[in-house]
């Protein structure tokens, strides 16, 4: 499916959840609440990966409804596409919107939805994650804890090839670094992309392993 028929195809999919679903207002709990790029943004995302194949896995940590891992699904060959949320009324209306888009046979075949914390999975050990090829993180409101373990996790993926980030992990990376994520992984390019939280562009950050 082409860039721009897979944003549609989105859109359509997810068009009936309110805004008010999705966002948390607590502020107890600010990594509750769920944003994305938008669907023009996971587009350009998705070319300056390169061309993902049946050989790739696609995860996405914080999936909330979905949206990211349907596009992916459509708009790419590759073999698996997940998605991890911890929020059960996220999941479940994705899971919903996908069961009823007339995309559903495709999605369905290849998406792979997960309700858990992330911190309690051990993605780097435990297949189909230990698998996967690419990871999207948009972990803005992940809590400081949450990130240091998930960032753990991803340094022992060995088959993981591209990670993708809304956090610059060493800000004040240079020629000789003692920050352990950067002996797994290297900064490949920023981008800024529209993203739901903001009128702004939003730092995208994507990181090949070593």
């Amino acid at each position: 499916m082409s860039p721009s028929s897979s944003e549609r195809a989105v859109v359509a999919i997810f068009a009936d959840i309110p805004r008010v679903v999705v966002v948390q207002s607590t502020t107890n709990l600010p990594h509750r609440n769920a944003g994305e790029l938008l669907p023009t943004g996971i587009s350009t995302l998705l070319r300056e990966l390169g061309g993902l194949d049946r050989s790739d896995s696609f995860l996405d940590i914080g999936s909330g409804v979905g949206n990211v891992v349907a596009q992916v699904a459509l708009a790419t060959s590759v073999n698996k596409v997940i998605g991890v949320e911890i929020r059960r009324d996220l999941y479940d209306l994705g899971m919903k919107m996908m069961a009823k888009s007339t995309r559903s046979r495709r999605l369905l075949e290849r998406v792979q939805l997960v309700c858990q914390d992330i911190v309690d999975m051990h993605i780097s050990t435990t297949p189909p994650y230990a698998d996967v090829t690419v990871v999207f993180w948009n972990n803005i409101l992940f809590e400081p804890q949450v990130v240091e373990i998930v960032k753990e996790e991803l340094s022992g993926m060995f088959l993981l090839k591209k990670l993708v980030s809304s956090l610059n992990f060493c800000p004040r990376h240079g020629d000789i670094c003692r920050n352990q994520f950067c002996r797994a992984f290297n900064l490949e390019k920023v981008l800024n992309l529209p993203c739901s939280w903001k009128v702004d562009l939003q730092q995208i950050f994507v990181y090949e392993s070593l």
